[in-house]
């Protein structure tokens, strides 16, 4: 039986090999016009499509021959070999067992793993099988499931069974697609390739033009959550890569600076990342005229990334949002400031917030800084975002501070150096002193309580910082009252 199957797949294949031929011989003929060759493509493609046995699965039924003819040989061989010589058997029936064990593992690989690339003729036959079988199961469960009344149990058999049915009828094919369409993280793989595998500019200009496009699409699903940060930094890299040549090149024409300057702000405004050299847009400008994204608007964008599960990129996006928020002129603190200010602090109610920006000058930094600080004691942690939060809003100005909110910040500022003396306390209470030093030291400079132990322009990684000897309490009674 295995030296007929193999003369028979040999037969087939050289077959299958002059079917090939002549199928070229007649569609693809020298010297004959398109629609001649065209109308014989769609003919033999008719009768391809008309055979009760279509030409793929002649080929797959030819692999499962020849696989089984080997087989066939090797248990010929072995009936043989014990009938002949044990010594020689025992060898050739463990490394016939061997094989077998390999070859079962191959063959059930993509039931195990569908994106593996190993397959064998019978994979497709164990995968009908094994739905078969969990069908009947699911079925059988079902059915107990309703006798015994327990119908939550019921639905979930039927689902499991709806699934069986649409793996017999699907086959591997169809848990392939399923398992794409549910995997989002593919669609960043595809980019990171495809980054890494840009050419010259000219092709870096063309991707970079489809990237608004490409998150855009309602093909790609959760781009952002998934957005990783090495990602993110070799995406920018690329992108600040090919600007930097474009605007240091005297081969590029004014019109193409122009182009590649627009596409360089539309890919910005699609996906920044915490990575994003913003200033390099706004030195781009000064030798080509274009209208380059507000503070807000770029503050907006960097604001999607604040749930990424990657954690150092969502604290980018938000020491980001935060410094540009700091740094935007009090003129320019419009609704599109106080959104993003509500969004970046977690402010449900924005009355005070409101009410804030429309006083003082700092008055609003001040707020959200004692927001930060009583987050951070409250559950006495202190995040790395939080951290740089903190720092950050340090420096504002303190000239004509509202006194209630000095109030606010002198006792949140007592509370920590209470914590930071008992002995039992974690690092918090300290991180967040060292932090605060500058406002507190300008609040309180030419005092009673003014600190000794460092000044304004103190480094906050300074030794001394770290010491709970270098921080006094505020006593003043004008600090502590209540105002308002």
């Amino acid at each position: 039986m295995s030296l007929v199957i193999s003369l028979t797949c040999a037969l087939l294949a050289t077959s299958l090999q002059q079917w090939t031929r002549r199928y070229l011989k007649n569609t693809q003929t020298k010297r004959c016009p398109p629609q001649e060759q065209a109308r014989k493509r769609a003919f033999f493609a008719d009768g391809m499509d008309e055979m009760p046995m279509p030409l793929p699965r002649a080929v797959e039924g030819m692999a499962v021959l020849l696989h089984l003819s080997v087989f066939l040989f090797f248990a010929g061989l072995l009936v043989f070999l014990f009938n002949i010589n044990s010594t020689v058997s025992i060898p050739v029936t463990s490394w016939i067992a061997f094989f077998l064990l390999v070859y079962l593992c191959i063959t059930l690989m993509p039931l195990v793993h569908p994106s593996s690339p190993y397959h064998a003729p019978f994979s497709t036959l164990a995968c009908f099988s094994c739905a078969c079988l969990a069908y009947i199961c699911f079925l059988c469960l079902t059915s107990i499931a309703y006798r015994t009344h327990r119908y939550g149990a019921q639905l979930k058999f039927r689902k499991f069974k709806e699934h069986c049915r649409r793996w017999m009828s699907g086959g591997h094919t169809k848990v392939v697609q399923k398992y794409i369409l549910e995997m989002s993280t593919i669609d960043l793989r595809i980019l990171d390739w495809t980054l890494h595998a840009l050419g010259g500019d000219d092709s870096r200009e063309r991707f970079f033009q489809s990237i608004s496009g490409f998150f855009g699409s309602g093909l790609v699903k959760n781009l952002r959550r998934d957005f990783s940060f090495d990602l993110a930094r070799t995406f920018m890299e690329t992108l600040y890569g090919f600007m930097n040549r474009t605007l240091s090149s005297n081969s590029v024409p004014k019109e193409n600076k122009e182009s590649r300057l627009k596409i360089y702000k539309d890919v910005m405004n699609v996906i920044p990342g915490p990575t994003i050299p913003s200033e390099f847009l706004d030195q781009a400008v000064k030798n080509v005229q274009i209208e380059a994204p507000q503070p807000i608007e770029t503050g907006q964008t960097f604001a999607l990334w604040f749930e990424n599960p990657d954690k150092k990129m969502s604290n980018c996006a938000q020491e980001r949002v935060v410094r540009i928020l700091f740094h935007t002129n009090v003129e320019d603190r419009d609704d599109r400031w106080e959104a993003l200010a509500a969004r970046q602090f977690n402010l449900s109610d924005r009355a005070d917030l409101h009410r804030h920006i429309n006083s003082r000058n700092n008055d609003v930094l001040l707020y959200l800084l004692n927001r930060v600080i009583s987050e951070a004691t409250l559950t006495n942690s202190l995040s790395a975002s939080s951290a740089s939060i903190l720092s950050t809003l340090s420096n504002l100005a303190t000239h004509e501070i509202n006194p209630d909110l000095r109030r606010d910040f002198c006792q949140l500022w007592n509370t920590n150096i209470d914590r930071a003396s008992d002995p039992g306390a974690n690092q918090t209470p300290i991180e967040i002193l060292r932090r605060l030093h500058r406002p507190f030291f300008a609040l309180h400079q030419g005092t009673d309580v003014e600190p000794a132990g460092f000044t304004a322009d103190t480094n906050d990684e300074d030794p001394q910082m770290l010491q709970f000897t270098s921080y006094r309490q505020c006593t003043l009674p004008d600090h502590l009252t209540l105002h308002q």
